[in-house]
């Protein structure tokens, strides 16, 4: 069995006890393989715990060069999976922050050679006109063609995750 977690940690300020309680969730849930939409590097990435350093022991991150973004990031157990493949792409469009984003993975599980991809994602959040919802159908229309190239390359199941903004702000 392979156990996920996807969170959302967008937040104004870095809170280090938001991190911690975070990171324990993840431990708690024994998650193999961890999931993030807005990931910020002033926010969860900073202050004194960042979330990065709560999980480096164990994780490894996949794209490490998004690092100065706030990002859709994908982290693995390192002693557990093998990676494959893996990218990242910002949705074209509106793109506040360039958050709006797909990191993905393709994965080995070492003990079964299973192998499977994983897309954390995070569409355009805003719901005022017409033109918003157009750009969450084209966020859709980008993830569906990163997901037929994954397919097409490596042929495996694909699990995607993460914020995609599909109801209206209350």
């Amino acid at each position: 069995m392979i156990t996920f977690y996807c969170q959302n940690v967008w937040n104004y300020s870095p809170s280090q006890y938001r991190n911690k309680l975070i990171r324990s969730l993840i431990s708690d849930f024994d998650a193999d393989v961890c999931m993030f939409q807005e990931f910020g590097p002033d926010t969860i990435c900073s202050g004194e715990l960042p979330l990065p350093s709560l999980m480096e022991n164990v994780y490894e991150k996949v794209c490490k060069e998004t690092v100065k973004r706030n990002f859709t990031p994908v982290y693995y157990k390192r002693d557990k999976f093998n990676l494959i493949d893996s990218g990242y792409f910002l949705y074209d469009g509106f793109n506040d922050a360039d958050s709006k984003s797909v990191t993905w993975a393709v994965m080995e599980e070492r003990s079964s050679l299973s192998k499977f991809a994983v897309i954390s994602t995070h569409f355009w959040w805003m719901f005022s006109s017409e033109k918003d919802n157009e750009q969450r159908l084209r966020n859709v229309d980008e993830l569906y063609e990163i997901c037929n190239k994954i397919k097409e390359k490596h042929d495996v199941p694909i699990i995607v995750v993460g914020d995609l903004n599909n109801g209206k702000n209350a």
